[in-house]
């Protein structure tokens, strides 16, 4: 399994980035992109070309994590005309709110697939089971593994998810860090750069990869603040950054 983080901001991109997208790809050639936020049918040239997907999983509606799935839809379309795409591209995300979840189909170029709480469903040679977070949408996140490695896409998530739905020890936990804990407001449905890290304590994942940045501050200030609270290793999901699993 590898994972190539697209987009890493919200709820807008940094100048010259993106908002959530995460490029996933398995040993048979799979390839899934995590979210779809804004920038990253641009940036992610720089490893595949839009055509190239499979399928896209979407979390959530909120603007930040589908700004581009038009685009990508698009890309598909073209490239069924001309004969270098032989399907159509599958999108998964929640069924709910109705009016957000048609996105997700567009003539015949794009089949809708529904996702929820506790569902398995098999992308390549990996598994994936869901599970709802704490925040408006619904709101998805997923554990993955090809029986070898696993990770956890936290997606949005509030402080009230249920964690108990996850696996213990994941190899990588990659969780939102929408803001330092000094600034975090009362009832919002984010989690800290602390709050992040007590749950990779709990959860005793090995690597945490923070994300989901503001753009006007530093990103390496929320690794800061989870060290002191998490004691395995921590990487910011900068545009970029790449992990290699089994």
């Amino acid at each position: 399994m590898k994972l190539t983080v697209i987009g890493c901001y919200s709820p807008f991109p940094k100048a010259g980035e993106a908002t959530p997208g995460y490029l996933f790809e398995d040993h048979t050639g799979t390839k899934l992109l995590f979210d779809c936020g804004s920038g990253v049918a641009s940036h992610i040239h720089k490893w595949i070309n839009p055509k190239e997907v499979d399928a896209i999983i979407l979390s959530h509606y909120h603007h930040d994590h589908v700004a581009d799935v038009g685009v990508f839809q698009y890309a598909a379309y073209m490239a069924l005309l001309n004969g270098s795409r032989s399907g159509p591209l599958t999108i998964y995300g929640p069924s709910l709110p109705p009016d957000k979840a048609e996105i997700r189909t567009y003539k015949d170029i794009s089949v809708a697939k529904d996702i929820g709480q506790g569902q398995d469903i098999e992308l390549g040679s990996c598994r994936f089971r869901f599970f709802q977070t704490d925040h408006q949408g619904p709101c998805y996140g997923w554990h993955v593994t090809d029986g070898r490695s696993s990770l956890v896409y936290g997606a949005d998530s509030g402080p009230d998810t249920d964690w108990d739905h996850v696996p213990l020890r994941p190899d990588v936990l990659i969780l939102e860090s929408s803001f330092l804990e000094q600034n975090k407001r009362t009832g919002v449905k984010h989690l800290s750069a602390k709050e992040a890290a007590l749950i990779a304590a709990r959860l005793e994942a090995k690597h945490l990869v923070l994300t989901h940045f503001y753009p006007e501050v530093d990103p390496y200030q929320y690794v800061q603040e989870a060290k002191a609270f998490f004691s395995g290793k921590i990487s910011a999901a900068l545009m970029g950054f790449h992990l290699s699993l089994s």
